[in-house]
């Protein structure tokens, strides 16, 4: 036997025993997936194999929960997404691509919210399943129901969850729904403890606070200040509001989302006015979409709290004469999709009971929660004062 026919013969051979233990190790990792029957936030039961390794997110929105509980690796789990934040969360999208620079390669399936979502590019992607928001089923945006019975004839299991309609109990379900789908029920475990840790210390103080509860009023700020912008009511910060402690003036008059009459406004005369996010755009006059808070700067913020003062009528609120104006940035709808609740529970307590509150330090825990879960540090979350 020459030494070349040696050679070959030992390169077969190793080929062989390679090609077995591949083969051994697809199999381990097939005999470790299992199916299971989850019931998502719209109530439908799914079928789904586990751990899911290819996630398609509907909304990118839904990044920085996803990555805090899919771990260290959640960027290898992402086959596809809908894109939005790199148009309205600018402030993320920055600080997870400069940790992660690959995460622009990601492909986008399009939107519904858009008109674009792509049942095909869906399907090209092969993924274990896609997590849809349950705000974008409510809305019935067109087509959203033929294209999730689409996905479901193909074996595509699209799961509903939810960090708006209610963002505290359906975030807590959400985030143990995700986490158990993902082999990461320990992790999403952890991250459910901290958050009801947090928010129960607001909820276990206000069962002892007697006095009568504040009247808010929350704008988003969706339009330039002289514009009324959307607020809430018995949903997403309509939510938020009661479980710290206020009347919230807008509940009953709209049902979820939608603008208050400046009339009722002037005669409900709000204890203390919101206003949130500072990090989406504003339709100006020539059409064109403008960021109102780029690169966490304060300034444009405050201009905007003292802007809407000039309203007419404005200037006779108790909240305005008694400089109880507030502003919470939260990057362009940021609390809507992700579990920071906990903290802008605690903010927004703080503002309507000083005293009793004033231990609490909802940046420090948001911190410490990025810290603790989050893959880049992106804290968004500023709350400011206007008569500071």
């Amino acid at each position: 036997m020459t030494k070349h026919n040696f050679l070959m013969i030992i390169a077969a051979a190793l080929l062989i025993i390679l090609s077995g233990e591949h083969a051994a190790g697809n199999e381990n990792r097939l005999s470790h997936k299992k199916r299971i029957t989850v019931t998502d936030l719209a109530g439908r039961k799914v079928s789904v194999q586990i751990p899911a390794e290819k996630i398609i997110l509907s909304f990118d929105r839904h990044l920085p929960t996803f990555s805090a509980i899919a771990g260290h690796d959640f960027l290898e789990k992402i086959v596809g997404w809908g894109k939005i934040t790199p148009i309205s969360d600018q402030n993320i999208y920055r600080e997870f691509k400069k940790k992660y620079p690959e995460i622009m390669s990601i492909p986008d399936i399009g939107t519904h919210a858009k008109g674009t979502f792509s049942v095909e590019k869906v399907m090209a992607l092969k993924p274990d399943l896609i997590l849809y928001p349950l705000w974008a089923v409510l809305d019935k945006y067109e087509g959203i129901t033929d294209d999730l019975d689409r996905l479901e004839q193909a074996g595509i299991p699209t799961v509903i969850i939810d960090y708006w309609k209610d963002p505290f109990e359906n975030s807590i379900t959400s985030t143990l729904l995700i986490g158990s789908m993902l082999g990461k029920e320990e992790r999403a475990g952890e991250i459910a403890a901290f958050y009801k840790d947090r928010v129960g210390k607001v909820i276990n103080r206000l069962a002892n606070i007697k006095k009568n509860k504040p009247k808010v009023y929350l704008e988003g700020a969706s339009k330039e200040p002289s514009q009324y912008g959307w607020s809430c009511g018995n949903a997403g910060w309509g939510v938020i509001l009661k479980k710290a402690g206020a009347v919230n003036i807008a509940e009953g008059i709209i049902k979820e989302r939608g603008t208050i009459a400046p009339e009722y406004l002037l005669k409900t005369n709000p204890d203390i006015i919101i206003v949130s996010s500072f990090g989406g755009f504003w339709q100006q006059p020539d059409d064109e979409m403008k960021t109102v808070l780029p690169e966490y700067d304060k300034k444009p913020m405050l201009d905007f709290l003292k802007a809407i003062t000039e309203r007419p009528g404005w200037g006779h609120l108790d909240a305005v004469k008694n400089g109880k104006i507030y502003g919470i940035f939260d990057s362009s709808y940021y609390i809507y999709n992700n579990i920071y609740t906990f903290a802008v529970v605690q903010a927004i307590a703080k503002w309507l009971y000083p005293d009793e509150f004033k231990d609490l330090d909802p940046g420090a825990d948001l911190h410490l929660f990025e810290q603790r879960f989050m893959p880049v540090y992106h804290n968004d979350l500023q709350m400011i004062e206007i008569n500071r």
